[in-house]
């Protein structure tokens, strides 16, 4: 009888173990860890996998096993042969954005695309672009709960949460160059360009005195609101040309 009862004390035991095994395998909460990209942190699903800093200005961050990935551009200084990296930067968000919705859920927005099946979050803070795409909410949710703005200059604003309407990257160099008209550099951006609809891609440089300038990829003009640029642009192209 003793016997017996050992027995079945034992399998209690057995019992009990397998429950709680089972329980902390379901219950537990998961596991994250911090990564910084060009001075911006995120809290992501714990991993092996490490950020990418493709060049000074741009860094990937590619979890293929738990369907996180995350692109960061910074434009602040970025020069001509950085617009490789821009270009590479929007063509991501353009193609992980198609058909893509503004999802809301305790009060934290970001976007859902059908087509894709992903979760994006698109915006910048001043000029450091940043894109987050997910396979699952939960783990966009918390990512975007997560964002150290600390890291990141105060005096920076961050945009709102977008879809990929203007086709545009920040693009900013801080360094004020004076144009040959004598205006400083207010700001630069690099856009798709839509006239040519062949996925290419031109910079868009802003002057303080409300003029700008547009650029291909090899910096050969191809643009401007100058006047004194209209004699140029119709040597190369047979007309004025202002955007």
């Amino acid at each position: 009888m003793k016997k017996e009862g050992l027995i079945i004390i034992g399998v209690i035991v057995a019992v009990l173990c397998i429950g709680a095994g089972a329980y902390l395998l379901y219950n537990s909460s998961p596991e994250y860890m911090n990564i910084t990209m060009n001075g911006v942190t995120f809290e992501v699903p714990k991993s092996n996998v490490t950020v990418l800093n493709q060049t000074e200005h741009y860094s990937i961050y590619n979890d293929t096993e738990k369907g996180v990935a995350i692109f960061v551009f910074d434009s602040t200084d970025a020069t001509l042969s950085d617009m490789s990296e821009a270009a590479s930067f929007a063509g991501t968000r353009d193609a992980f954005q198609i058909g893509a919705q503004l999802q809301q859920n305790s009060n934290i927005t970001y976007n859902h695309s059908d087509t894709m099946k992903v979760y994006t979050y698109l915006t910048n803070y001043g000029h450091k672009n940043v894109f987050i795409i997910t396979k699952n909410k939960e783990d966009m949710e918390h990512i975007l709960s997560s964002i150290n703005v600390n890291s990141v200059n105060s005096s920076l604003n961050e945009t709102s949460n977008s879809t990929n309407d203007t086709g545009s990257v920040e693009y900013s160099n801080s360094t004020k160059k004076s144009s040959s008209s004598g205006s400083e550099i207010e700001s630069e951006k690099v856009k798709e360009n839509l006239q040519a609809g062949d996925g290419s891609y031109y910079r868009e440089v802003t002057y303080k005195d409300g003029n700008f300038r547009q650029y291909d990829t090899n910096g050969k003009l191809i643009g401007s609101s100058y006047d004194s640029d209209q004699g140029k642009l119709r040597e190369l192209y047979g007309s004025d040309i202002a955007g």
